[in-house]
Formats: C-alpha cells, structure tokens, sequence
C-alpha cells in the first residue's frame, strides 16, 4: 500500500541507485536509446565476462518486452515528462485524498450502440477492445499503462463522469485475449496502484483462459495467477465486472467475477460463462460417447449447442451468480450509474 505517488523518468543511463528508484516507482518512463540496469556494461565485463551492449542489457525495448520495469517510453525528454503529469492526473497528492474531479461535457446518459458492430458475435473473431473502451469513457480519452508487456490485457487510467476509473481489459486482438505470465503480472501491478489511490477498477471480460504451456509452467504460471488474486481478494476500491462476450474458468475468476469482491457483475446477452471452452469440455465430458457415436459430426453439432444454451448469461442471473444482464448500449449508463 502506497502513501504518496511515485514517478520516475529514466532520461539517460541509468544504474544503480536510480535503477532502485525506478522499480519502486508507480509509474516509470524511458527515453529511447537510454539504458537503465543494476550495473553497466564496463561492470559487467570485468564481473562476469559477458559483453553487451547497453541498448540489449537495459533498453527500452528490453523492459517493454520482457521486465515490465516500465510503463511508458517516448522518444524527447518532453514526451516523457508530459507523460509523468498525464499519471499524476488521475491520482490523489497521497492515499488519504481522493482522485481529483475532471468534469467534461460527455453525458453519462450517452448511449453506446455502435458498440454491437464492434463485437462480432462470432466467438473466436477478433476485434480491438481498444474500441470498447474509446466508446465507453469520458471523450474517448484513456492513458494506457504497460501497453506492450502482456499485451493480451490492458490496463488503463481513463475517466467516467470525470471521476478517475482504472480498467482491466482482455485484448482479443492478442493470444485470443487468453492471459499469460506477463499479463498476470501487469494486472496485480495494476490493482496495488488503484487500491493504494482509491480509484475504481472496471473489469472488462473476453478470455478464453489461462495461456497454459510447458514454457509459462517454467515462469511459475499458477504461482503469478495466485497472486491476481491475492491482489484482487485483498483491495478495497469498488470493482465492477462486465462480461463482454466470453469468460471461461479459473480467469473468469482473476477477471473479478462473482465471489471475488466485485460490487456488481453484469453481462451482455452475448455472454458465455463456463468452466472451460466449448470444443476442449465436450471432448472431456462426452469423448466417449463420441468415439462410440454412429455420427460423431452430428452429435458434437447437438452439444455444442446444448453448451452454449448452457453457459448464457440468464442462466446464471437466475441462480444469482451475477447481478444483471444488459444491453451493450446501456454499459456507459451503467457504470457511471
């Protein structure tokens, strides 16, 4: 839990001492071209014998892609402090305060139609959740936070009837939106700074599960998925849930759906909810009868169905799993409401 906002701005080599800085830091940003490490190259030759240059050991490119040790880069000096006071811009001056009051003209009574040309209803089509979010906040404006580490899921400051909301976003332009080990990470970043500055979280749902392979298994998968929910199970802020269009198992979870301290969960009637994805559940539940079937095609065809009737949203809105089912164009309404 954090008392005051932390912001640094890596504008030349940095080692060492800044390098602490930094990573302690809510929000960091780099210049192109700069290096920021535990120690530099010189250093490391005569310690370890390893050459490299300082663009490979600490560069911008280095941390967007593979650390996460930095939310922004820009390419002057004056991009990267423009950058310090856009974050600054939706915090409290310390943790005893609120988020400052933007008013704006954007009504909150502003309806969100073209929303359902953006979604294909088609499952596994993708489109940019980029423009869910444009449609759905103060003016179109947002300010995206790592947005190349663990692309798969956004996080971004934005605002909502000019009050600061934080959003949680899966990306189904990326892995089909499925989170991995980076994503994990960015999101328990995320909900630490929130929660420390009392800003709201909205969760925007569209994954398909957890990134699963022999590779994240090595980056410790199940441990950083846990730690999403330690993050989420032990915040205070409000935390809204809206399930776009499909939200399967355990990440329906980590996405705060029901039972993980989400003040409202609603869904669109789109919505897909399941403990697993369709194809990969009735290979499990019904392999058998598959194998032994006369006309596989035609009975896989029939469960699918069944399936999908299965996992709609009214189904669990009767059983009170979750609080609502909604229109798209009514979601602004909504979580201004």
């Amino acid at each position: 839990h954090r008392e005051v906002p932390m912001v640094t701005a890596i504008l030349g080599d940095s080692f060492g001492g800044p390098t602490w800085l930094a990573v302690s830091s809510d929000f960091v940003t780099q210049l192109n071209g700069t290096c920021m490490g535990v120690a530099g190259p010189r250093m490391l030759e005569i310690a370890t014998g390893e050459k490299v240059v300082e663009e490979e050991l600490g560069g911008v490119e280095v941390h967007h892609h593979y650390t996460g040790q930095i939310d922004q880069s820009a390419e002057t000096e004056e991009e990267c402090i423009a950058q310090l006071k856009m974050f600054l811009s939706f915090l409290p001056s310390h943790s005893e305060e609120e988020p400052p009051l933007s008013p704006n003209d954007d009504s909150v009574e502003r309806r969100v139609d073209q929303l359902l040309s953006v979604v294909p209803e088609k499952r596994n089509r993708a489109y940019n959740m980029k423009k869910v979010i444009a449609a759905l906040v103060d003016n179109g404006n947002f300010f995206e936070i790592k947005p190349e580490f663990g692309p798969a899921l956004l996080t971004l400051l934005t605002r909502i009837e000019g009050r600061s909301v934080g959003i949680i976003a899966n990306q189904p332009m990326k892995y089909a939106g499925a989170a991995g080990v980076q994503e994990c990470e960015k999101a328990t970043d995320f909900i630490c700074m929130c929660d420390s500055f009392h800003i709201p979280l909205i969760f925007l749902h569209d994954i398909p599960g957890f990134r699963v392979s022999s590779e994240a298994e090595k980056s410790k998968i199940p441990t950083k998925i846990m730690m999403w929910n330690q993050a989420l199970a032990q915040s205070t802020v409000p935390k809204v849930s809206v399930v776009i269009r499909k939200s399967v198992g355990a990440a329906y979870g980590n996405m705060c759906g029901p039972t993980m301290g989400a003040d409202f969960v609603v869904a669109w009637p789109s919505a897909e909810i399941n403990f697993t994805g369709p194809e990969v559940g009735i290979n499990v539940v019904y392999g058998r009868e598959l194998v032994l079937s006369e006309n596989p095609t035609e009975d896989r065809e029939k469960l699918l169905e069944k399936w999908s009737f299965d996992s709609s949203p009214y189904k669990a809105a009767a059983k009170h799993l979750i609080d609502d089912v909604i229109e798209p164009g009514e979601t602004r309404q909504f979580l201004a409401k």
